[in-house]
């Protein structure tokens, strides 16, 4: 099995990055409403999902681009996207896919 190289510590804490850690060091959002109003959508969950399976940063940051156009906030992407995301890849492990 190839081994993947983790990005540097200047790669792991700007951006998007920095944002994604944040979010996963808390247990539960406080905003819940904020999720509830506008759940992920299915699309911008697969893709954030394919992202983060990559050593390279760089998707990540693409599949965030796109949802900034799209008028989702970065709250609602710490908030919401990023535990459906980890709520998936729980469920992928525990699947052993």
């Amino acid at each position: 099995m190839p081994t993947t190289q983790r990005p540097d510590d200047a790669e792991t804490l700007n951006g998007v990055s920095r944002v994604v850690l944040r979010a996963l060091s808390k247990l539960a959002p406080r905003g819940g409403e904020a999720c509830e109003m506008r759940k992920p959508m299915e699309s911008y969950t697969a893709q954030m999902t394919k992202a983060v399976l990559v050593a390279n940063p760089a998707p990540l940051g693409e599949v965030v681009k796109d949802m900034r156009r799209a008028r989702i906030s970065s709250a609602q992407i710490a908030e919401c996207y990023v535990p459906a995301v980890a709520r998936r890849l729980g469920d992928d492990w525990l699947a052993d896919r």
